[in-house]
């Protein structure tokens, strides 16, 4: 049941990536990064409450929304405070903070699951994503306004 709830994030990103990425670049970056960080708190926040496999793939799908939104966002962002001799060192230190946060993330949390319990793993991640979508709020105004191109057809 797992693998066929967790495959619904890998076929919406395969199907619908590109266009959201279309759709989402059409707007200030800072607003919609806050969004997608409390779109995806949301979408962890209800695996602790829902029951069943229609309700846990529902939390797929509004956490992954919220990934869809986010991914072309953060490069941009760090593209954007960046001084512009140290971007490419300010995108290694982007990557770095994936893989350390991927490092450390499930230890954590399979700590965090055995001796406290689910509840506390998914209020856990709802309150940390919750954080960063006002954190990102906060940086809304240092954000580089782009002109939106006109798409050609």
């Amino acid at each position: 049941g797992y693998g066929r709830i967790i495959a619904v994030n890998g076929l919406l990103i395969a199907l619908f990536q590109l266009p959201c990425t279309s759709i989402v670049n059409r707007f200030h970056r800072g607003t919609l990064v806050a969004l997608a960080a409390f779109t995806t708190a949301i979408g962890f926040g209800l695996i602790g409450v829902v029951e069943g496999f229609g309700a846990f793939v529902v939390t797929v799908i509004i956490w992954t929304i919220g990934e869809m939104m986010m991914a072309p966002m953060v490069p941009s962002i760090v593209s954007d405070l960046a001084p512009v001799h140290l971007r490419a060192r300010y995108m290694g230190v982007l990557g770095m903070c994936f893989s350390g946060a991927n490092t450390i993330g499930a230890p954590i949390g399979g700590l965090v699951l055995s001796r406290l319990g689910g509840a506390y793993v998914w209020a856990g991640t709802f309150l940390l994503a919750s954080i960063a979508g006002l954190l990102y709020a906060s940086i809304r105004s240092r954000l580089a306004v782009r002109e939106v191109q006109p798409a050609v057809a």
